[in-house]
């Protein structure tokens, strides 16, 4: 049975409490307190950069701490949240890997043996998947505890389960993160090697002699180097490009063994050739992340064959699905790359078009199918001051907790057939965006679009003075409300008993704050988290009934 909460007389306006359960927010409104877990997942998918208009960084940050301290001090919460951090991890649902592996260094302090063991051995091999998670997970970890037999071992075993193939890729491509090298993680985790080659491998990344470390007669020619450490080496040793031969030659080398661009000297970085090699097995991440740069150096052209690759692969849902692109960074990549500059730095390029439209149609397919609900649904986008604050996920320039709400509703909005969407803040209108418009367009528009005040009320009063007929209002925000004079929750109530219809409300917050408008005791409103890849689909089915 739901706990009784004692309800206070109404209306009352959103700066008193309305309900006992209730607590007060950043702006000093009154909200319900989300449940750790839920408080969990949103950090998960929203980090805390760029703190709140309420809440700075700081702040933002040492509220996270706590709840995850929390979560792991308990043996069922702290079960639960480590099946919750492999899903979001492997599942690709958030946006950046920072606030997973923090999540996990916690959960390697916890004081339960058993969350910390499952950790170790369950959860971290899902989650640590490559070199370059394993520095960030032990950067945060020295912050947080010194090096234990748990970390010891469970370092040693990420390099011991490695083939030499596989280690050789990692050891070549990410050498250093966060100021801690190969070096350092080799000397404090002790690994045995298992193989000669592995003892060739971890002699060589701490920089020892590998010819004196075999001395053994014989040894040196029963083992051989993987080619792509071989490969590695060898492009080492050709740090100037200075003839069409020798970038035919490198070109080749990279094409042959499958080289990165981290596994070349930064000198070669400046010819189309290379380029060209390097996106024939570039993984989906870094061809993103460098679509400015191949233009800058002349290789994406408007008819070029290298243009029809990066398309073919943007719009191609089975290569999304394979790397795990999150909508976040493709929604980063096409305002990004739009602008012609990046976001540091002098680098400037001039953008081609159909690749801007290939980065727009890849947000949509990255949310894979979304099904129609027929439903009649408002979609309410909160547009006031503190929406507009700092910058989601704290990357790309004008990418504010009020652009990404529109952005996430436009997938809404291009699926269903009975749908309209309204902006607030102080006061309430209609907004002029569509299902047919560019996503940079809408988020352009968006940015124009501030509202002053808080009211998450408004769009169930709207509704209930038009006698609109509205199946389940979908609500993006911050949950900082304050201003208005009947809290949201009882807005909604009103708008169903005047209405008739058993209206739902869903909830998708914007920040990572342990805030909802959502009453927790009412199975007609559902919280979600904001930029969540798979919060469309959870949405649709909601609303529909089937959850």
């Amino acid at each position: 049975m739901k706990p009784y909460h004692h309800v206070i007389a109404g209306p009352t306006p959103q700066s008193e409490p309305a309900r006992s359960d209730q607590v007060v927010n950043n702006a000093s409104g009154y909200v319900f307190q989300l449940p750790p877990l839920d408080h969990f997942r949103r950090f998960l998918v929203l980090g805390t950069e760029g703190g709140t208009y309420y809440a700075g960084e700081h702040k933002h940050t040492r509220q996270a701490l706590d709840m995850l301290r929390a979560v792991f001090m308990s043996r069922d919460q702290g079960l639960t949240a480590l099946e919750v951090l492999t899903d979001v991890s492997v599942r690709g649902l958030a946006p950046k890997v920072s606030p997973t592996l923090f999540a996990l260094a916690i959960a390697f302090a916890s004081p339960v043996r058993e969350v910390r063991s499952r950790a170790a051995k369950q959860t971290f091999p899902e989650v640590v998947r490559t070199h370059s998670h394993l520095f960030e997970f032990v950067s945060y970890v020295k912050e947080l505890r010194g090096w234990g037999r748990l970390l010891r071992e469970t370092v040693a075993g990420w390099y011991l389960s490695r083939t030499p193939e596989q280690l050789s890729y990692q050891l070549t491509k990410y050498r250093a993160r966060n100021g801690i090298t190969t070096r350092d993680l080799l000397r404090l985790s002790k690994p045995v090697p298992t193989s000669p080659m592995h003892d060739w491998l971890f002699a060589w990344a701490t920089g020892k002699d590998v010819m004196k470390r075999f001395e053994e007669p014989g040894l040196l020619s029963r083992i051989s180097p993987p080619a792509v450490m071989e490969a590695y080496l060898t492009a080492q040793g050709l740090s100037t490009l200075s003839s069409k031969v020798r970038r035919q030659n490198a070109a080749r080398l990279i094409l042959d063994n499958h080289l990165t661009r981290e596994m070349i000297p930064n000198g070669w970085l400046q010819h189309p050739e290379i380029w060209d090699a390097l996106l024939h097995s570039m993984p989906m991440t870094a061809m993103i992340r460098n679509l400015g740069k191949m233009s800058e150096v002349g290789l994406l052209t408007p008819m070029s064959d290298a243009t029809q690759t990066v398309i073919s692969r943007l719009t191609t849902l089975e290569y999304l699905r394979k790397a795990r692109i999150h909508p976040f960074n493709l929604l980063v990549a096409l305002l990004t790359y739009k602008s012609g500059h990046g976001v540091k730095g002098s680098l400037q390029w001039k953008p081609v078009s159909k690749i801007v439209d290939a980065l727009d149609k890849a947000f949509y397919l990255s949310f894979q199918t979304v099904e129609p609900t027929g439903k009649r649904i408002m979609i309410a986008l909160d547009v006031s001051g503190s929406m507009h604050w700092g910058l989601l996920g704290g990357v790309a320039p004008g990418l504010s907790a009020a652009t990404a709400a529109a952005a996430m509703a436009m997938v809404t909005e291009r699926v269903e057939s009975r749908v309209a969407v309204y902006g607030f803040g102080g006061h309430f209108t209609p907004l002029d965006i569509s299902g047919g418009q560019r996503l940079d367009d809408v988020v352009k528009y968006m940015a124009e679009q501030s509202f002053g005040h808080t009211d998450c009320a408004l769009p169930m009063l709207h509704a209930r003075k038009e006698c609109m007929d509205i199946d389940a209002f979908l609500v993006y925000t911050d949950n900082e409300t304050w201003y208005g004079k009947v809290h949201p929750f009882e807005a909604l109530r009103r708008y169903r008993d005047s209405s008739g219809i058993t209206a739902r409300l869903v909830v998708a917050g914007m920040t990572a704050t342990d805030f909802t408008i959502a009453d927790p005791a009412d199975p007609g409103m559902l919280d979600v988290v904001g930029f969540d890849a798979s919060a469309p689909q959870l949405i649709s089915e909601f609303v529909a009934g089937a959850l």
